[in-house]
């Protein structure tokens, strides 16, 4: 676990953990889940819950947004649970051979994360 090996989603999370345990000032309460999806011949999977294979996109009138109905988000308490739902999901992933890569995963996949905080008792969403 070289950090200066570590992709793009490792450093985020690292990053983000340390920028919440260095409360900033008015920031009273944080939360932190995570949820990793993953496309792959036009249907929507969740790489939490590998038995949810064609995920339902919907749309939010209230929150102007789409979304991914019933899809498995995780409470992420540290960096430790945050590093193991992307670890389980990377896991998941569909892959297959062809002729440049042996380990192609051959999809497209999304690794989110959600931020709630509590500033000034107001709170505060963010992905």
């Amino acid at each position: 676990d070289n950090p200066t090996n570590a992709g793009i989603c490792p450093r985020v999370l690292r990053l983000l953990f340390h920028l919440l345990e260095n409360k900033h000032e008015g920031v009273t309460f944080s939360t932190v889940s995570c949820s990793f999806l993953e496309i792959h011949n036009e249907h929507i999977c969740d790489l939490l819950n590998p038995t949810e294979k064609d995920l339902p996109l919907r749309w939010h009138n209230e929150q102007q947004r789409y979304f991914v109905a019933d899809q498995l988000v995780v409470s992420c308490d540290s960096l430790d649970d945050a590093n193991a739902v992307l670890s389980e999901g990377v896991n998941n992933r569909a892959s297959a051979a062809h002729k440049l890569n042996s380990d192609s995963s051959r999809s497209h996949s999304l690794f989110v994360i959600q931020i709630m905080t509590v500033a000034n008792n107001k709170k505060r969403y963010g992905s």
